[in-house]
């Protein structure tokens, strides 16, 4: 995993256990990334919604990074059934 980017706006990324990773950014849950094969990662936003799954965690990363800062920007904080 890349060293943390602390720029302002920069989601952290932390890693619990060897297969798991969670995301950050100044205090708020942006998600988490399961790895469940070596090439497999299962990324969850931040009311555990499982996402697409992904081949690498670079990929899983993104996606989280993706959907969070478009829900930011739409107003969407909680949407249930997405």
């Amino acid at each position: 995993m890349d060293p943390v980017d602390e720029a302002e706006g920069a989601i952290r990324w932390s890693r619990v256990e060897d297969t798991f990773v969670v995301g950050s950014i100044r205090g708020n849950f942006v998600g988490y990334i399961d790895q469940t094969s070596p090439t497999t990662f299962e990324p969850h936003d931040h009311v555990s919604r499982r996402l697409e799954t992904a081949g690498s965690l670079e990929e899983a990363m993104s996606s989280l990074s993706a959907l969070y800062f478009t829900d930011r920007e739409n107003g969407v904080s909680d949407v249930v059934g997405r």
